[in-house]
């Protein structure tokens, strides 16, 4: 099986590039997709565990009462943890990856039904 990143990318391209497909491969890849949405969701949900955790972290850690939006504020701009971006980063990177994955499963399906 391929992976979203590669489902991604070659749907990218046969919008990009006016490809004909007949609709089961349209519905074929939105299949893929729909298969590998839940592990993704899992790790979005795994990702806001561990910002959430960082935000109590702070509060707990605070000299002085501090409000959980002040605790989110401080939460956001720790230093980096997965490679490039901080748990913040990251947890919105995947929220924000699995819409994307949504939206091709729609743009997929629409192509099946207009048959273009």
């Amino acid at each position: 099986m391929q992976s979203i990143k590669s489902i991604s990318d070659e749907l990218s391209r046969w919008v990009t590039t006016n490809e004909f497909h007949s609709p089961s491969e349209w519905l074929d890849r939105a299949m893929e997709l729909t298969v590998l949405l839940p592990d993704l969701m899992n790790e979005k949900v795994k990702a806001e565990v561990i910002f959430e955790q960082k935000i109590l972290d702070i509060m707990d850690s605070a000299e002085k009462k501090m409000s959980k939006a002040e605790a989110e504020s401080r939460a956001k701009i720790l230093p980096k943890t997965k490679g490039d971006m901080n748990d913040y980063e990251f947890y919105r990177y995947l929220e924000n990856r699995e819409k994307s994955v949504m939206a091709l499963c729609q743009i997929c399906k629409k192509r099946t039904e207009t048959n273009l």
